[in-house]
């Protein structure tokens, strides 16, 4: 009867540490995200602060592939496996949401921009 308390005692410890890992993977992750979030943060703040001749200078094709390419950022950050209901993630896609408006006005109210 021995035995089976060390082998409970074993599955008990192999239990932790898996999920020591699997926290530790979801940190990982989610050290990821952060920083992936703060680069689509950043590069939105710049193309919302560019001056019109500068944004002028952006083909239709290059916003359109610029606004994409964030929105898949912020939509894989948003859906993020490892979010919890305490997680600001799911905010991501409102960011970009936000994002893509203030740049849809900024090009509509432009003087120099041909629309």
């Amino acid at each position: 009867s021995g035995g089976g308390n060390e082998e409970e005692g074993g599955n008990a410890n192999n239990n932790q540490q898996q999920g020591q890992h699997v926290q530790l993977q979801s940190q990982k992750i989610n050290a990821i995200h952060d920083e992936c979030r703060a680069i689509a943060a950043a590069v939105t703040k710049y193309i919302i602060e560019m001056d019109d001749q500068t944004l002028k200078k952006f083909s239709t094709d290059a916003i359109f592939k610029i606004r994409h390419s964030l929105g898949q950022t912020y939509k894989s950050i948003a859906e993020s496996k490892t979010n919890n209901n305490h997680s600001a993630y799911p905010m991501a896609i409102h960011e970009h949401h936000e994002f893509w408006r203030e740049l849809t006005l900024k090009l509509i109210t432009s003087q120099s921009l041909p629309l």
